[in-house]
């Protein structure tokens, strides 16, 4: 735990995490277990234009007071590019103005093709932080030596601790899973038009779970246009039990993505000894190597196709690529994360 002399001075702000889903409030719960005393102030939950509006305004105004008559002199900000940005750089303006440490924790990919399209608000933005947090080598390149901030410091996203549950399989296929926000850019559509056009290769031999939010309806709908049903199951939003049950049942984790920064739910795959078959984009290189998985260009279907085939023809490497993956994960689990917390947070309160 980092103790109650360091937590009780800082104040973390970002997306509600009792009330939202997604991979940054999902971060904050587990970082809520971390601290003797969670100062947080949430700016953001749910779809609703005037209760977000609201939310927001509310957390502008605690900020103001928290500032004037609390006792914090870190405020943690965690957000990301394009509207979470344009949201959280009012709470850097806010935090500077009363004279306050101010930590930028970002997550999430397209920092980088925001960036080329806001370069001059969002470099005098960042430059006012004190510290900015990345979650891999690949972001601390870029925001030291493109934007030059000073102060970048790499912070893995944290997983909880897998928990293995016991699930007796009753069929002789392999089972592959994809988590996340249902899309284009998670390479979904890909994944879906790669198995409907190899279709009867694929039957009896694999069986896609897919599990999360997003374009749910258009994704169900292609399932039972292409009759994938045998083959593909959308499993709803994944949380707690149900997604380590899932997890535990898996023969193999895949994310065809367009667009990542370092994806938790790869990590979380990792943790419950899963080989990964992934695309060469973001920091996922970082996680994913010839030892664990599979890397192959987003949005190239036939080398989609190739590692699915390459996956099911060497299913006695499966085991050994797991255990690969879970050693890499141990990096990620709460008490290595706790450890650089509390070093960070003891720097800038010169402790």
């Amino acid at each position: 735990m980092i103790p109650q002399f360091i937590s009780k001075h800082v104040l973390t702000i970002g997306s509600d995490y009792k009330k939202t889903q997604g991979g940054i409030a999902q971060i904050l719960s587990s970082y809520s277990k971390l601290f003797e005393q969670f100062n947080f102030i949430p700016t953001t939950f749910g779809n609703n234009k005037m209760i977000k509006a609201g939310v927001m305004l509310t957390a502008l105004i605690r900020v103001i007071v928290q500032s004037i008559f609390g006792n914090y002199k870190i405020i943690h900000i965690h957000g990301a590019s394009y509207n979470s940005f344009k949201r959280k750089k009012y709470f850097i303006h806010l935090a500077k103005f009363f004279h306050k440490k101010v930590i930028y924790h970002i997550h999430g990919g397209g920092f980088e093709e925001f960036y080329n399209q806001n370069k001059k608000e969002v470099k005098n933005v960042l430059l006012k932080c004190d510290t900015i947090v990345v979650l891999s080598d690949y972001w601390k390149f870029f925001f030291t030596n493109e934007i030059g901030c000073k102060q970048v410091v790499i912070i893995r996203n944290i997983i909880e601790n897998p928990i293995f549950q016991k699930v007796q399989k009753k069929d002789s296929v392999l089972h592959f899973v994809l988590l996340g926000l249902l899309g284009k850019n998670k390479g979904v559509y890909d994944l879906l038009e790669e198995i409907k056009d190899h279709k009867e290769f694929y039957q009896h031999k694999i069986k896609l779970h897919l599990g999360g939010n997003g374009e749910v309806e258009n994704i169900q709908s292609f399932i039972r246009q292409h009759d994938l049903s045998e083959i593909v199951t959308y499993e709803g939003w994944v949380s707690g039990q149900k997604k380590q049950e899932l997890l535990s049942n898996a023969d193999v984790y895949i994310l065809p993505s367009y667009k990542e920064g370092m994806p938790l739910s790869i990590i979380e795959a990792m943790s419950y000894k899963l080989p990964i078959i992934s695309t060469l984009i973001g920091s996922i290189p970082e996680l994913v190597d010839s030892t664990n998985g599979i890397l192959i260009p987003p949005g190239d279907k036939k080398s989609l196709h190739c590692a699915n085939v390459k996956i099911l023809n060497n299913k006695d490497k499966l085991k050994q690529m797991g255990l690969a993956s879970y050693q890499k994960a141990q990096n990620y689990f709460p008490e290595n994360i706790e450890e650089t917390l509390t070093k960070l947070y003891s720097s800038l309160l010169n402790l």
